[in-house]
């Protein structure tokens, strides 16, 4: 069974997202995220293994966007799964073009995406971001549901509240149409 959700509003930062931030996270999106080698890599020639994180997961070659990061290598160990820390073999959230927030990049069938959200933050943004607001419509066909989320955040705690917020919506309303 299949479902569709569309996203609209986007995850406001507090200061626009420097090079090396920006590169990686639209690298991530724009790739498939494979469990890999870090230690193949670094044998590659493509850096040192502990930049590339927990299996791989901050690997992306920009030379390989037109195959979507698909293309064969001695370092990838499953094709079919993504790194340890990652939920899902796609990313679909994009930064914006001005860096100053996060939002869905329009493509259909975004699985795991809260938990992207959720995986953004605690493994890339926390350290040098403080999300300032979501403002936030996520609506799901398969459960017929919609979700409006509007929020200022200021404080580093925001994570496991936001989340706990969103999963509780997000069980709710499945449960309320399996039962």
């Amino acid at each position: 069974m299949g479902y569709m959700t569309w996203y609209t509003g986007k995850f406001t930062l507090n200061k626009p997202l420097e090079d090396e931030t920006y590169n990686l996270l639209v690298g991530l999106a724009k790739t498939r995220r494979m469990k890999r080698d870090p230690k193949k890599l670094e044998e590659m020639g493509l850096g040192n293994a502990e930049t590339f994180g927990v299996d791989g997961e901050f690997y992306y070659n920009p030379n390989d966007f037109e195959q979507f990061g698909q293309t064969w290598d001695d370092s990838i160990l499953d094709y079919n799964t993504p790194p340890g820390t990652q939920p899902w073999l796609w990313l679909k959230w994009i930064p914006t073009r001005d860096r100053m927030a996060i939002e869905w990049n329009g493509e259909p069938n975004s699985y795991h995406s809260e938990l992207w959200i959720k995986y953004l933050v605690e493994r890339i943004l926390h350290v040098h971001f403080t999300l300032l607001s979501i403002n936030f419509l996520c609506i799901s066909l398969n459960f017929q549901f919609i979700i409006s989320y509007k929020y200022s955040l200021y404080s580093s705690n925001f994570t496991s509240y936001i989340f706990e917020v969103l999963f509780c919506h997000l069980m709710r309303a499945r449960n309320q149409l399996l039962y």
